[in-house]
């Protein structure tokens, strides 16, 4: 009888060691997966802003400045930094500054 109960608690054990695992894992890869959503739309944003500039070139040689370059190129490099920077920079404002971890809430916006 005593290694019934023996068993029965190994049992329940392995259980709930299953089930805290399963719900670990899963809470990882939601993060995960929010992060690469941040990331894109991080990246999304930064792009429609350099494609919207890029058409005003296209359209008339005339709006084609140094200024008006070097912004289309920022645009283009925040694009880059969001596509390349580790998860947990996307939501800091500076890149030497760890970022607050609300993975999903507040995409970076370009500047």
């Amino acid at each position: 009888m005593a290694r019934a109960q023996v068993s029965k608690k190994w049992l329940l054990t392995f259980a709930v060691a299953t089930v805290l695992l399963a719900a670990i894992v899963t809470f990882v890869q939601y993060r995960k997966a929010a992060a690469l959503e941040d990331r894109l739309d991080c990246v999304t944003t930064w792009l429609q802003k350099a494609r919207a500039l890029h058409s005003l070139h296209i359209k008339d040689l005339v709006n084609i400045t140094g200024d008006s370059r070097r912004q289309l190129m920022d645009q283009i490099d925040g694009a880059y930094g969001c596509a390349t920077r580790p998860a947990s920079y996307l939501h800091s404002e500076s890149r030497d500054r760890p970022a607050s971890g609300l993975y999903g809430m507040h995409p970076v916006q370009p500047h």
